[in-house]
């Protein structure tokens, strides 16, 4: 069943360090059967504070998260890291339930 993996991004600190992740981050969804369904813009905060959102769309929790646990999506997730505050969520759809939840 299908998994979605939510990062939020409260601040970018380095645009263009930010841009090279996401270019990286890219074919990387792709080959693990991984789709943007929405980043960043427009959004309209309904209720609370969100500043930055994207939403990645996997086939499955094995998926999302054999991509998350990658070398090679570690090595890139580093830049992201050193330049914004941002949270990382993965979630299954409603009929699905995870092996294990760390």
């Amino acid at each position: 069943m299908t998994a979605y993996l939510i990062m939020e991004i409260d601040a970018v600190d380095d645009v263009e360090q930010f841009a090279l992740y996401r270019e990286a981050a890219e074919p990387l969804v792709a080959q693990w059967g991984g789709r943007f369904l929405a980043r960043v813009a427009p959004a309209l905060a309904l209720e609370g504070e969100w500043k930055r959102v994207a939403v990645t769309e996997f086939p499955n929790w094995e998926a999302a998260k054999g991509m998350y646990e990658s070398a090679e999506y570690q090595s890139i997730a580093k830049i992201r890291q050193s330049v914004s505050t941002s949270r990382l969520l993965l979630i299954g759809s409603p009929d699905e339930k995870p092996a294990t939840v760390a």
